[in-house]
């Protein structure tokens, strides 16, 4: 049995200006998900094997954005062990919109189903989409070097040997243009399969921003299938809520988890926490553990654990999904 324990941040959505109360805010939930980490880590006796971000780490996707971004991670690196890993994947808000070649629509492209061959053709992809996360790949190539190992790049696939899984960072915003995007985005199948090519290991956990019912229905029709089959756990933000889905088919099932906003600009756009995962690879199927955790400032400013999200937790902080199928 393999068994990983991730910390799960995403839409921390880091601004360049910002007005300072607001400022003032970001700072004090950021110095109290320290705590709570530290707390968490303490009590629990574990120590996250991987720090996952999925997406808009950043406001606009503007380099003096992850500035601010590159003073919380080395705040969470003083916390946890130097050997962890932080594998993060770009966000709609990680999009520099003024890179976008307005001229040229890619939420046509995926509406008009010609993403295969535009997905195919690296100039296409160096011109029109790559330029927009150039900030975000400096960031993410100082947090984890090499993870992007080619510039060409859009997305990547990091083995971990010794835990026997594979996490595949998909990009699901490289035609993200405006805040019309639903249904007008999608991962698109080259990218699904080119991945699923790489994984080295026998385990696979899928991460992206946006959870699978952004993406435009026809395209992810074509490849949800081999997803479930492969991929047995997404994690992914966007919507600023710990929602915890079980897609099944007749053949196999895919546990889906959203996140919290680790921090929302605006205090009724979702909620603000971040979550901790333990997850178990066994030759029963995959089971998961989740401790969600949520931003409480009505008496004071803290981190409590989440422990009526779901009926039947009891006042018991842990969320639990047993074995699903073994299939792989």
């Amino acid at each position: 049995m393999s068994v990983m324990t991730i910390l799960h941040l995403s839409d921390i959505h880091f601004r360049a200006k910002g007005l300072e109360t607001e400022k003032t805010y970001r700072q004090q939930v950021s110095k109290h998900m320290m705590e709570a980490i530290g707390e968490h880590l303490d009590k629990n006796q574990i120590v996250p094997d991987v720090v996952v971000v999925t997406g808009d780490i950043a406001y606009s996707g503007k380099e003096e954005e992850y500035e601010e971004a590159a003073a919380f991670f080395k705040d969470l690196q003083s916390i946890l062990p130097p050997e962890t890993s932080y594998l993060a994947v770009p966000g709609n808000h990680d999009v520099d919109r003024e890179k976008i070649r307005k001229s040229f629509s890619l939420h046509q492209k995926v509406q008009k189903q010609e993403v295969d061959g535009f997905l195919e053709n690296k100039e296409e992809m160096a011109f029109f989409v790559n330029p927009k996360f150039s900030a975000f790949r400096a960031f993410v190539d100082k947090l984890h070097p090499e993870l992007y190992k080619e510039e060409a790049d859009y997305f990547w696939v990091k083995d971990v040997e010794v835990k026997g899984v594979s996490f595949l960072g998909l990009n699901s915003c490289w035609a993200c243009e405006n805040d019309e995007d639903k249904d007008k985005i999608t991962l698109g199948l080259p990218q699904v399969t080119a991945s699923l090519e790489q994984a080295g290991m026998p385990n696979r956990i899928l991460l992206m921003h946006h959870p699978p019912n952004w993406l435009n229905e026809d395209d992810w029709n074509g490849y949800e299938g081999e997803i479930f089959k492969r991929c047995k756990l997404i994690l992914h933000g966007h919507t600023h809520r710990d929602k915890a889905l079980v897609y099944t088919n007749p053949s196999n099932s895919c546990i889906c988890l959203g996140a919290n906003a680790s921090y929302t600009y605006e205090k009724k756009d979702g909620f603000i926490g971040f979550q901790f995962i333990r997850v178990e690879f066994g030759p029963e199927g995959l089971a998961v553990k989740g401790w969600p955790y949520r931003w409480e400032s009505r008496d004071s400013f803290r981190f409590v654990p989440d422990i009526d999200r779901y009926e039947g937790q009891e006042g018991n902080p842990i969320l639990n999904w047993k074995p699903l199928n073994a299939r792989r």
